[in-house]
């Protein structure tokens, strides 16, 4: 039987899962629409399986949805790829450190800020795209060394750094 819910929720469950996986794969569309779609899209992420990856581009997302991704995300030790890529994205929450099978990670084409230190922690880290962001004006007059030393150190151990 399950989660006790018969046939019917069998088949609920599912659909949310393949809903899920579609989402995966769609093209950048506005998959999710915008916050609001974030919201809901992190109520599912906490329901279901965990995910492999995760690929919300262009989907609009500001820094509200930002953070109800961040939370759904949690601790998913699945999750190697995450692309948020063009969207309204300001800050990389420093909850990502949790992400500890996260190998790719593409921000580029948001507005981010800057970068956490707590990048450093991912070891496995292999791709980190984060260029056309806000913080590449402050590379650019030297006022963010946070973010200039946290992409030192990571192309130095091998991630293919693009900013």
């Amino acid at each position: 039987m399950g989660h006790g819910q018969g046939r019917r929720g069998r088949g609920r469950l599912a659909k949310r899962r393949r809903r899920l996986a579609a989402l995966q794969h769609r093209p950048p569309a506005r998959a999710i629409g915008g916050d609001a779609g974030a919201k809901a899209l992190s109520r599912a992420l906490k329901r279901d399986p965990p995910l492999r990856s995760l690929r919300l581009a262009a989907n609009d997302v500001g820094p509200e949805g930002a953070w109800w991704i961040a939370d759904a995300l949690g601790a998913n030790d699945d999750l190697r790829e995450l692309d948020v890529s063009r969207n309204k994205i300001v800050s990389v929450a420093d909850d990502i450190r949790k992400l500890r099978s996260l190998r790719v990670l593409k921000a580029e084409d948001n507005d981010l800020d800057g970068l956490p230190r707590c990048l450093r922690e991912l070891s496995e880290l292999k791709t980190l795209r984060v260029e056309r962001n806000e913080y590449v004006n402050l590379l650019a007059s030297r006022k963010s060394s946070t973010a200039s030393a946290v992409i030192d150190e990571l192309r130095k151990r091998g991630c293919v750094v693009t900013a």
